[in-house]
């Protein structure tokens, strides 16, 4: 799978779930990417959600460790931007474990 593959399949997805473009998408399509004022105001409207969203997923963290689990946090830009480097991290962690 190419980087553009990739970038394609992460567009299909992100579309489909969110609804949502990323900053690349958007100026490849000659829109305003996301990051102006009307997307700070939906972040603040969304912060208290957000928070509780945060503290319920540490705690399924630290339940998943104690079961043996380790957990590796991506955020969507890693996936979009790095796809190498997640590839790296998520092979190191299996290495690690075997």
């Amino acid at each position: 799978m190419t980087r553009t593959d990739l970038d394609a399949a992460a567009a299909r997805l992100a579309a489909r779930q969110h609804g949502v473009l990323s900053r690349r998408q958007a100026l490849a399509q000659g829109r305003r990417p996301p990051g102006g004022p009307a997307h700070r105001r939906g972040r603040r409207r969304r912060w208290h959600t957000r928070v509780d969203d945060v503290e319920r997923d540490r705690r399924r963290d630290i339940d998943a460790g104690l079961l043996g689990w380790t957990v590796v946090r991506f955020v969507w830009n890693d996936l979009v931007e790095r796809p190498e480097w997640v590839c790296h991290v998520v092979a190191t962690h299996l290495r690690r474990a075997a």
